[in-house]
């Protein structure tokens, strides 16, 4: 057999894999690394978070919590409008006062959407939702309109960071997030009554805590706000658009699941749920900062960013693979730290949820070819359609068949829109390096 593709002749290959990206793709790998850091040293710190909670909350508070979370990360990243990404995109094009400008603008537009949502959608979950029913007082609202806005400024300025130095900051800002989130947690087990207003409150003063730190770190660099930092905003709306438009169908069946979970699970099931989540979310990592690294590097080239997924994809297979086989092993251990009754209600819906890490590889691909060739209508389209089929395949399976189900009938969904646009993307990846001709900007 030949020795290239088993035993030390793979091996080797994947050395020169790897040796060409850090050689050829310094920058795509120094941002990836900056993600790769943010999510595992914040997911590290969310697990000790939760773990705490669950251990210290009735298991229907620790749910009402995680609903309550959930609603108000899926509030944020549509408040964002796009202008996380619009930031990445306009960056290399604009004089350092404009984009000192855009950036405030971008902080102030989507904190303030932010707010306002939290504000417009907590009394329509609190109506429709048993597990969300607390949204309905004052406190709790006013807690999570604030958490909210700070979450959208906070999202819009982790990816402005990526961009203005590789990301460094952005590890900081997360990590003094959740350790002042931990601390805050700790302090409230002892002091406030088990409510979800304890956990929404030190999510609150995390994410305030942090964002005071990055103005302490970047003072005098930033400049003053101004009126005109929004009317900046304003003019770029077109093009943040078509990237908001992009970025929510592509979020959105993550943003979507606890808030489904919460309408179709018991708060029981629903925390059990939250936990498998989130342990499962770590596998996810690796795939997307590969891309997030080649979109911020790439700047329009589309030659050059062909050229760099012959190297991203294969290792982000071998990477999503190699994440899900460490689940297997250590879950279990990991999902103890939450007590015995979520090790055995939880692992199973972890493992089922890790699978989907592979076929996504090749839909952040299929999105990232698509920001650099400016189709983002096009990619757009065929997300809206994988995201649908994504939530209502949640939705039914966890009706039918609780926290297992829903696990099941979303990992297969992820699975069919894999196929449906890893096909193009490496048809064009490989075509091209096989000197076929550059796909044009009306194909799909």
């Amino acid at each position: 057999m030949d020795g290239s593709v088993t035993g030390p002749g793979l091996v080797a290959s994947l050395r020169r894999r790897i040796g060409g990206v850090a050689h050829g793709d310094r920058r795509v790998v120094t941002i990836a690394m900056s993600v790769v850091w943010t999510t595992g040293l914040t997911s590290v710190l969310g697990l000790a978070f939760w773990a705490l909670v669950a251990r210290a909350y009735a298991v229907d508070v620790v749910g009402e919590a995680a609903g309550a979370v959930g609603a108000m990360t899926l509030i944020a990243t549509i408040a964002m409008l796009g202008l996380g990404t619009l930031l990445i995109d306009r960056w290399g094009r604009l004089e350092s006062a404009q984009r000192r400008s855009l950036m405030r603008g971008s902080l102030i537009v989507s904190g303030c959407a932010g707010v306002l949502g939290a504000l417009i959608v907590g009394p329509i979950l609190a109506m429709t939702s048993s597990t969300l029913s607390d949204l309905s007082s004052p406190l709790t609202l006013s807690l999570l309109a604030l958490a909210t806005g700070l979450s959208a400024a906070g999202f819009v300025l982790d990816q402005a960071l990526l961009t203005r130095g590789g990301g460094g900051l952005q590890v900081e800002r997360n990590v003094v997030a959740s350790v002042v989130k931990l601390a805050a947690v700790v302090i409230f087990v002892l002091l406030l009554p088990a409510t979800i207003n304890a956990v929404l409150l030190a999510w609150t003063l995390g994410l305030a805590v942090s964002m005071g730190y990055v103005a302490v770190r970047v003072r005098g660099s930033v400049g003053r706000l101004s009126g005109q930092d929004v009317r900046e905003v304003i003019a770029l709306r077109r093009s943040a658009s078509g990237h908001h438009v992009l970025n929510l169908t592509l979020q959105a069946p993550f943003l979507l699941l606890p808030v489904v979970a919460a309408m179709v699970l018991t708060s029981d099931e629903n925390a059990f749920m939250s936990t498998a989540r989130l342990v499962s979310g770590l596998v996810y990592t690796v795939p997307f900062a590969l891309t997030v690294g080649l979109f911020v590097v790439a700047q329009g080239q589309v030659a050059d960013l062909l050229a760099r997924m012959r190297r991203s994809i294969p290792l982000g297979l071998v990477a999503a693979s190699a994440a899900v086989v460490f689940l297997l092993v250590f879950g279990g251990p990991i999902l103890r730290l939450f007590g015995p009754q979520y090790r055995d209600e939880s692992y199973l819906p972890m493992v089922i949820l890790s699978l989907a890490a592979v076929p996504l590889v090749l839909k952040d691909h299929y999105v990232a070819l698509r920001r650099v060739q400016s189709r983002l209508l096009s990619a757009a389209r065929l997300v809206l359609v994988g995201t649908v089929l994504e939530v209502v395949a949640a939705a039914v399976g966890g009706q039918r068949g609780g926290p297992v189900g829903l696990s099941i009938a979303w990992t297969l969904a992820v699975v069919v829109e894999g196929v449906f646009m890893g096909i193009p993307v490496c048809r064009e990846v490989w075509s091209r390096s096989r000197g076929g001709s550059p796909p044009t900007a009306e194909s799909t």
